[in-house]
């Protein structure tokens, strides 16, 4: 995400974005957005009461994880719509890192995806050995350590969530992270 806000500043004057106050505006309308401008989404989707805990996240990020996750479901509606049946989508997704520990994020999207017609087929997750845009956080957030590769296929039905996918826990060298 901080690759591409940096592409949009770089890129900005030729997409019509003059200035510095128009561009953080601009970067609180997108799915993921740290601070949305739309704070309300009343709750997380049921289907997600037992993977994230919203009595475990700091106050601030409450409303960021709530229009996150409403932002996927309706991606995931609509791209089951358009998605012929049978064809597949893919997505590569790390998990959030909070101070309370880690956002299971690939089972949440398995199960947005699931209540919107898209049938879980199969990951695989890798570590991110290199993390080449690294910017200072000051203790603030975590790194993504892991990416996850899912399939999914747009069955159309509503079927059960599948197990959950392993969540490893693997931790970084200071020389490995921007501090």
């Amino acid at each position: 995400m901080y690759n591409f806000m940096l592409e949009y500043f770089w890129l900005g004057p030729l997409l019509g974005v003059e200035d510095r106050q128009t561009f953080n505006q601009m970067r609180r309308n997108v799915t993921g957005a740290k601070n949305p401008l739309d704070k309300t989404v009343p709750a997380l989707p049921q289907c997600l009461s037992d993977l994230i805990s919203e009595a475990e996240m700091t106050p601030g990020r409450v409303a960021a994880t709530r229009a996150y996750c409403d932002s996927m479901a309706r991606h995931f509606r609509s791209a089951a719509k358009i998605l012929k049946p049978g064809s597949y989508y893919f997505l590569v997704i790390g998990n959030s890192q909070t101070r309370k520990g880690v956002l299971p994020m690939h089972d949440s999207m398995i199960r947005l995806a699931a209540d919107a017609g898209l049938t879980f087929e199969k990951a695989f997750g890798y570590r991110i050995r290199r993390h080449y845009m690294k910017f200072p956080r000051g203790g603030r957030g975590g790194i993504i350590t892991m990416d996850w590769v899912i399939a999914l296929r747009n069955t159309q039905t509503h079927g059960p969530y599948p197990a959950r996918l392993p969540l490893p826990n693997f931790t970084l060298r200071d020389d490995e992270v921007a501090n």
